[in-house]
């Protein structure tokens, strides 16, 4: 029987997008694309979609990275779609996995949230390619039995892991062995028994073999890579020429490197299918098919709180372990879980406090809420049907403002936060954005700012002019939130530049014009007005009086004051118009200053895609 070989990528990018807008802020260091999802997107997303690769191949996509895709990048959306449906003409076994929801390391988690996590996954994975998976990935393949039992009950078949995640293996002969320091022979799967009547099916990926394309330069060509791939899967076969099951070479590796890590990846990846597809001693297969035609005839048991990615255990994800990406000390990466778990404890209790009067279940409801964003879950139906009385539009803001935290809080998890070496980084501050913005939507407020800050002071930077956490956070993470004045403020900057009275949607809340006022001298333009917003979630109306100028040389600023006194608002807008008309900069700007007090904004305020678009519109 001729060996198998199975190709798995783990498609993957963290949720970037900003928790107060719900887009992707320009990232510089992706230049010169706008941000890294774009930027991978272009080098390896893509190139494996037209080339027809992923239908050949085993393969999850990150939820929250095909969330991108859906809005930003749809022909991706739909090539990972097609893939699975072509794949399942190919192998008769669909080869898409699900994964963890937005790639926590699951065995930190706690059972409720980790059991969360899981069904978002699933539910995600049912809502794009129409059926439930037989295969789940593991974020940076963290496991324990509770994890491992948490897809066991949601019906899950079969994961991944490292074979040095075994600890014992027991073969066909019924006698169990120690897997040793390298781990277990990785060339067929093993049942892991998890009580209760549950079990699992692990595949282990070959290391050698996942190295060589991660790490060695496999992917330099098609002829390397094939050459590497046939000789491995060979060799398994040489040594056991009569075993059945045959022998499965798996290589499991993050799906960047076919083309994002290594360039040019993408095109030897679909040479290499070509070629061991042609090929008369290999077959090309996928975990899913091999499971469909061969019942493993293994048991393992794991190495509990064990990962790919770090080699003491999980600590990559809780201590100044030595792993790391680049140099420093991570000495920052304890003090940034304790303030992740302790905001999550904090919120989960507003959640069970606030959403037993708003929901049947509390937590039933988080579970039916699929990881939605609140646009999206306001229709999803087994959602509303937790909502005790939905036909109250108070009651059911209510119900997507809490279901938002909860999804932000468990955001915060994403694994990404502790892998790279500074607590400044982009993943890091992601996190600690996701923080804030349940923090702000749970009304509870500065006790629990405080107890961050605090906590975050212990989290010490590589950066000199950093210092530590709590100074990213105030700034880095505070300046990004966008409260009801920085929303009234932005559009009358918008006011001034496209010199109309357009309503403002941001992050779901929506801002108005009323007593709407232009001026135009010249290539000057004034507007004054009364800012009405209406809040995203539950929250009251608000109004501001605001006003804004747009200048030729660029300049836009806009100042903001109380809507309460009619009168008051009326003669502060005819006094800041007047000193416009006088054609004096000075005037106008302190008239500005003195009328509207509350607070400003300057253009240079605002964030690049703002700054871009007010221009644009300015011309």
């Amino acid at each position: 029987m001729r060996p198998g070989i199975a190709i798995h990528g783990h498609f993957y990018q963290p949720p970037r997008e900003s928790p107060w807008t719900g887009r992707i802020g320009r990232q510089p260091s992706a230049a010169p694309d706008h941000d890294w999802n774009q930027r991978i997107a272009r080098e390896c997303y893509l190139p494996n979609a037209r080339l027809r690769t992923l239908e050949r191949i085993s393969f999850n996509f990150g939820p929250t990275l095909l969330g991108w895709a859906d809005d930003e990048c749809p022909e991706l959306a739909r090539g990972v779609a097609e893939a699975d449906r072509r794949g399942l003409e190919n192998y008769g076994s669909a080869p898409a996995m699900a994964q963890v929801f937005s790639h926590p390391i699951a065995p930190l988690l706690t059972d409720r949230d980790r059991r969360t996590q899981v069904r978002w996954g699933i539910a995600d994975f049912e809502r794009r390619f129409g059926r439930r998976p037989q295969g789940m990935w593991l974020p940076e393949c963290g496991v324990d039995l509770a994890s491992l039992r948490a897809l066991a009950v949601e019906g899950i078949q079969f994961t991944i892991l490292a074979p040095y995640q075994a600890s014992r293996i027991c073969d066909a002969d019924g006698k169990w062995h120690d897997a040793g320091e390298h781990g277990v022979d990785p060339s067929q799967p093993a049942r892991v028994d998890l009580g209760g009547g549950l079990s699992i099916i692990v595949f282990f990926y070959d290391r050698a073999a996942s190295q060589a394309v991660a790490f060695e330069g496999a992917l330099h060509s098609a002829a390397r890579y094939t050459d590497v791939l046939k000789r491995r899967a060979l060799s398994l076969q040489k040594s056991d020429l009569q075993s059945s099951p045959p022998p499965l070479l798996l290589v499991a590796t993050d799906g960047e490197s076919y083309g994002h890590h290594a360039a040019g990846g993408a095109q030897a990846l679909a040479h290499t299918l070509e070629a061991l597809g042609a090929d008369g001693d290999v077959e090309l297969t996928t975990p899913a098919a091999w499971l469909a035609r061969h019942a493993p005839n293994r048991r393992a048991e794991i190495r509990e709180q064990t990962a790919w990615s770090c080699a003491h255990g999980l600590e990559r994800w809780k201590s100044d372990c030595g792993c790391r990406s680049g140099g420093g000390h991570q000495q920052w990466r304890a003090p940034l879980r304790e303030a992740v778990e302790t905001v999550t404890a904090r919120i989960h209790a507003v959640f069970e406090r606030d959403g037993s009067v708003i929901f049947t279940d509390p937590w039933a409801a988080r579970d039916a809420s699929a990881g939605l964003a609140p646009r999206a879950l306001a229709s999803h139906e087994p959602f509303l049907a937790t909502v005790r009385d939905r036909s109250r539009q108070e009651i059911l803001r209510r119900a997507l403002r809490l279901a938002e935290m909860e999804r932000q809080v468990l955001f915060a998890h994403t694994s990404c936060g502790w892998f790279f070496d500074d607590v400044s980084g982009l993943e890091p501050v992601q996190n600690l954005r996701f923080l804030a913005r349940a923090i702000e939507l749970s009304r509870v407020g500065a006790p629990l700012e405080d107890e961050v800050t605090a906590i975050l002071r212990r989290a010490p930077s590589n950066v000199p002019t950093v210092g530590d956490g709590a100074t990213v956070y105030r700034r880095n993470v505070l300046t990004e939130a966008i409260d009801a004045p920085a929303l009234a403020l932005r559009a009358a900057l918008r006011w001034a530049a496209y010199r109309d009275d357009r309503p403002l949607d941001l992050g779901g809340s929506s801002v108005s014009a009323e007593c709407w006022r232009r001026e135009r001298l010249r290539e000057r333009t004034f507007v004054s007005a009364i800012a009405r917003i209406r809040d995203a979630f539950d929250g009251p109306p608000l109004a501001f009086a605001v006003a804004a100028i747009s200048l030729p040389d660029g300049e836009c600023f806009a100042g903001l004051g109380p809507a309460t006194d009619g009168e008051r608002v009326e003669r502060a807008a005819a006094e800041c118009a007047a000193a416009f008309l006088s054609g004096r900069t000075p005037d106008i700007v302190r008239a500005l200053a003195t009328r509207y007090t509350t607070r400003g904004l300057h253009v240079m305020d605002l964030s690049d895609d703002e700054r871009e678009e007010i221009e644009a519109a300015r011309r």
